[in-house]
């Protein structure tokens, strides 16, 4: 008999772990993000690299920290707002393209932060 080829779920999600400050945090797998959940984090993908690319004042540096907050809020599963609102920008840059990374590669979660 034929190996599968194609194993789907639509009820379990193998979770990438994050870890911070000692503390395990699950990401959502790209498999299970919604059509409303991808369209989301691409308008804030655009707004990011618009902020990016400009010189920008004090206004749109508060844009940007929102809107990295609001993509680290959708790829993050019950991250608390204290523990997010304690991650430099750097650090919440580096989930975003994590979560990117697996989302466009399929890599493991260990291989996406190596």
């Amino acid at each position: 008999m034929a190996e599968p080829i194609l194993n789907l779920s639509t009820t379990e999600f193998d979770r990438p772990i994050v870890v911070i400050d000692a503390e395990r945090y699950e990401m959502r797998s790209p498999d299970e993000m919604s059509i409303k959940m991808i369209r989301e984090m691409s308008a804030l993908g655009v707004r990011l690299r618009a902020f990016q690319d400009a010189e920008g004042d004090e206004k749109d540096f508060g844009e940007l920290e929102a809107a990295t907050m609001a993509s680290v809020d959708l790829v993050m599963v019950d991250l608390p707002i204290a523990v997010r609102d304690a991650l430099t920008i750097t650090l919440l840059g580096r989930i975003i393209r994590t979560f990117t990374e697996l989302a466009g590669h399929g890599l493991k979660a260990s291989a996406a932060t190596d």
